[in-house]
């Protein structure tokens, strides 16, 4: 391949105040009338790149030159659309492979492509040498013998330095696919360099290859540039498609290119015309133009619409989501949702809290209260207990006109400053709700008590309420006026006590005693935490909230987005379907055992028929209210007559359904979907599959055997055409028909969902603690993993390796997933989390599940903190104490169990409290925005948001919530 042209990687030749590239898109595209020197520079800064990468898949310069000059003709055009959900320079090499693959259609230059690569093969033959400089040499020719689909990943990584993501984007691959055929690419390279007789060690060659000289674009090329995007060009271009031409506009970091409505080979004849009357070849020598037939640009093939409500056989078109995690990656690449919204009280907010005296009229700390908590405190103790029967009754202080300042004396005891937050109770490794920890101050103690105080500015004053949570004995005093006597919380719910606060300062004192009983386990530790609430119905406002609707109830299930419509599932045994454009509700079923059994299976309980008729009318009553917008009280009464029906006429499944187990979260999972049907799994064993219409195609209701302490939680996946879902036993169905395709018995059951992998390039199955399962045939491939207990997290995948979280926190694993068949999977490394510490103490463990992206790993911990790791050693990289307010409660809601989420650029961590936090992706943490919808009876949040376009869908226990911009 003959190199003329070659330049160092470096950056092109800009001096340091060089505009970037989105100032230069924006300055062409902001307006009607296109800056053409912007272009310019655009199209200059990556001309290098754009040549080189035609070149590579040409092996042919000539080739690669009208590549590029069709490729910029297509940009100048407006032919392609940039929305900047990527970088200029990806999606400019997007275009330039594209242009280059349909080159490659073309008989003619196929034909002289071969010819030409057989005379360089001819003329290529080097004698096996040493040496740095020749060995370099030689890997740089040796790549264009590489098949395509290792050729472009090998290139634009290694030589290019694009990363795995950005080829992805360019390629339309998984970039999981893409790291698998750069690495497989780089071996294959490494053997051809062997073969003819090179030393050529694996840690060597990437280095090596990143150093190699590359080609510039020719000249001439280059020079073209200023005619091709000059003024005349878009004018006369405009001029001569007048009342056709697209007008360019840019809506808050969205920029759309608009067309100049060129249509095929006359629009490729009049831009010669423009551009000097000939066709902007590489040089006299460069290839003649070819006859219209093979300049014809195809117009983009038109879109088929989303699939409307009352069509069951349409299928839906373009990029959706799956199934969990929209396609169990957690991964949304094309979306480009807002940053910030957020639903405010705005007279809590103007409240503020500090642990230091007043020293002027104003706080000092502007932070505003995350829902209301009060965090800042002095606290001062441990006093002894005289006696335990009047823990409350002893003042240690005094009570009613202590205003305390940090190191002042509180009887024996100093008054010290404590910041309480989400993440501190990390430290404690319990559960609770923590404002103070006396546990994490004082140690494992016994019959003591302790002072915590605090002050609280009003602007206006007013009756509000707080709202405690403790697991002791407890008493309040508010401007030295006692407000409560004692407070315990029982089974988990709050406690709440009015007060009135007066303008300006307020003075809030609590007293708690701990008793003979230990403080040092899961779940008891000597804590509380307080909530400011307005007494009166409080009044919200609203940022980028586009609409609201309350759900059937509640459940973990993410909604599922197909086409226009969104699909949510809720405990027990609800599926509704939702209007996409303003939340309306198309249709909700209800999916009871008396609904899901066959009629053979009916006719094993007596007087089925009989004694569920009148309760289905009831319900299928409810649904219709429900859907008209009548609330979901109808629903809950209805379905507590059909959980006494299921009592009374079954009551192996009853016992099953007991009040502790519909307690917890997880009966109904999130849906899947292959773009036709809706495929619905609950853990109460109920399956089905339904027209995007609504209309039943098949069902199934099974007994699966044994149970699960603290609820189910396991969505199923479509893969291969089997529908497969998992209690104690793996089973999938038959997607077309619902009959049992096959069952695994024996799988070590979890919380998380399952994932679909390919296995030496087969459809298999992966359960949370690492059972690998063909989908053929049902046959393990591998496993259990022997990761330990309490698997909470669901897996992720790069397409090569599994990455698998910890409920404990104390290990993060990887492993490889076999590549061919007859391998094994195989382990890659284990990292322990309990050495992550983050502030005072451990970072906790995990539930929710990571996110995966360009060579790093993201986790959240329950507490709140950000693990971050090198991908492929797990190597930590930074941890991070999220701003946000986790409440820890008991087992079954974990501060922050929603998995982590990525919409375009940007990374979205949900707590449960419903304060999300939008940060950058990379080696250092970067915060964009923190968010925050407060709704008083909201109840705590466990999903994940899934992202479409510009818009983003939460699901919280009561209501479904669409953001947007507004």
């Amino acid at each position: 391949m003959a190199r003329d042209l070659c330049m160092e990687r470096t950056p092109t030749a800009l001096n340091a105040t060089a505009a970037s590239d989105d100032e230069l898109v924006q300055r062409f595209y902001a307006h009607a009338h296109a800056d053409p020197e912007a272009l310019e520079t655009l199209l200059a800064r990556h001309a290098d790149i754009s040549f080189r990468v035609a070149l590579r898949m040409t092996g042919n310069a000539a080739d690669a030159e009208e590549i590029v000059q069709r490729a910029f003709l297509e940009v100048v055009q407006g032919k392609n659309r940039f929305a900047q959900a990527s970088a200029f320079r990806t999606w400019l090499v997007g275009i330039v492979v594209n242009t280059a693959r349909m080159w490659a259609r073309e008989e003619r230059r196929r034909k002289q492509r071969e010819e030409i690569a057989v005379q360089m093969r001819e003329q290529t033959v080097v004698e096996p040498q040493e040496g740095h400089a020749v060995l370099q040499k030689a890997a740089v020719d040796m790549v264009r013998d590489l098949p395509e689909h290792y050729r472009l990943p090998v290139w634009m990584h290694y030589f290019e330095g694009l990363t795995f993501r950005e080829i992805a984007g360019v390629l339309e691959q998984p970039e999981g696919t893409i790291r698998s055929q750069a690495s497989r690419g780089l071996d294959a390279l490494r053997q051809q360099l062997v073969t003819a007789g090179y030393a050529a060690p694996a840690a060597v060659l990437p280095g090596l290859l990143a150093a190699a000289p590359l080609e510039a674009a020719p000249q001439v090329l280059v020079a073209s540039l200023k005619t091709l995007v000059g003024k005349g060009a878009l004018s006369a271009g405009a001029s001569a498609t007048a009342g056709t031409a697209g007008t360019a506009a840019s809506s808050k970091g969205s920029v759309f290119l608009g067309s100049l409505a060129l249509k095929g080979a006359v629009g490729l004849v009049a831009a010669a015309a423009i551009a000097g009357g000939a066709m902007l070849v590489g040089g006299s020598d460069g290839p003649k133009p070819p006859d219209a037939k093979v300049q014809t640009v195809q117009e983009p093939p038109p879109q088929p619409p989303a699939a409307p409500v009352a069509g069951p056989q349409t299928p839906v078109s373009g990029p959706q989501a799956k199934g969990w995690r929209g396609d169990w990656t957690g991964r949304w690449p094309d979306a480009t949702p807002p940053t910030v919204w957020g639903r405010f009280n705005k007279i809590i907010d103007d409240h503020r809290c500090q642990s230091a005296k007043p020293k002027g009229a104003k706080p000092e700390n502007d932070e505003a209260l995350t829902h209301g908590q009060l965090l800042e405190w002095l606290v001062a103790g441990p006093f002894d207990v005289k006696d335990s029967t009047k823990e409350l009754d002893e003042a240690y202080i005094n009570e009613t006109e202590v205003q305390p300042n940090t190191g002042e004396k509180a009887g024996e005891a100093e008054w010290k400053a404590w910041t309480g937050t989400g993440v501190k109770m990390a430290t404690l490794n319990n559960y609770g709700h923590v404002g103070v920890s006396f546990t994490r101050l004082f140690g494992q103690v016994q019959n003591k008590a302790a002072y915590a105080h605090t002050y609280v500015y009003s602007p206006a004053g007013g009756a509000f309420r707080l709202r405690f949570s403790t697991n002791q004995s407890t008493r309040v005093w508010c401007n030295g006026q006692l407000v409560s006597t004692r407070i315990t919380t029982v089974q988990h719910i709050p406690q709440v006590v009015d007060v009135t606060l007066k303008p300006g300062w307020n003075r809030l004192l609590v007293k708690s005693a701990w008793g003979s009983g230990k403080a040092d386990g899961e779940w008891s530790a000597w804590k509380f935490a307080v909530y400011l609430e307005q007494k009166d119905k409080p009044q919200y406002e609203t940022k980028n909230i586009v609409w609201t609707v309350p759900l059937p109830s509640s459940s973990i299930a993410a909604p599922l987005i197909m086409g226009d419509r969104i699909f949510v599932t809720s405990d027990p045994y609800f599926v509704a379907c939702f209007s996409k454009s303003d939340g309306k509700c198309q249709w909700i079923h209800s999916m009871t055992s008396f609904e899901m059994f066959t009629e053979e299976e009916k006719k094993g309980i007596p007087d089925c028929d009989a004694k569920a008729k009148p309760v289905l009318a009831e319900m299928a009553a409810a649904l219709d209210a429900y859907q008209k917008g009548s609330g979901t009280k109808l629903l809950e009464a209805a379905e507590k007559k059909v959980s006494a029906l299921v009592k009374e006429s079954d009551p192996s499944r009853a016992e099953r359904l007991n009040a502790w187990e519909q307690s917890q979260p997880g009966w109904t999972n999130t849906p899947c979907s292959d773009g036709k049907r809706l495929y619905v799994w609950c853990q109460t064993g109920a399956a089905a599959c339904y027209e995007f219409d609504g209309k039943l195609v098949w069902s199934r209701q099974e007994i699966f055997p044994g149970d699960r302490h603290h609820g189910y939680s396991i969505s199923p996946v479509l893969i291969g055409g089997k529908f497969i879902s998992m209690q104690n036993e793996m089973r999938a169905y038959d997607a077309e028909t619902g009959k049992t395709a096959w069952t695994v018995k024996g799988v070590t059951l979890a919380w998380g969902s399952l994932v679909p992998v390919k296995a030496a390039g087969q459809d298999a199955v992966l359960s949370t603690e690492g059972t690998l399962v063909n989908v053929a045939d049902g046959k393990v491939l591998w496993g259990p993993a022997k990761l330990g207990s309490s698997i909470v997290s669901t897996p992720v995948t790069n397409g090569g390796d599994i990455f698998f979280g910890h409920y404990s926190g104390k290990d993060i694993s990887a492993f490889k997933l076999p590549s061919s068949a007859g391998e094994d999977v195989k382990q890659v490394w284990s990292a322990s989390g309990a050495k992550v510490e983050v502030g005072a103490g451990w970072a906790g463990g995990t539930s929710g599940s990571p996110i995966y992206y360009d060579g790093l790993l993201y986790q959240v911990t329950m507490t709140g903190v950000l693990i971050c790791r090198d991908a492929s050693t797990g190597a930590l990289v930074y941890a991070q104490e999220l701003n946000c307010a986790p409440q820890m409660g008991y087992v079954g809601t974990p501060g922050m169990s929603a998995s982590l989420s990525m919409a375009g650029k940007y990374i979205y961590a949900t707590d449960n409290t419903f304060v999300t936090i939008v940060f950058e992706p990379g080696r250092t943490f970067k915060q964009v925005a923190k968010n925050v919808i407060q709704m008083e009876g909201e109840g705590q949040v466990w999903s994940y948001p899934v992202f479409d376009g510009s818009r983003m869908y939460y699901r919280a226990p009561r209501n479904l919530y669409c953001i947007g911009e507004k």
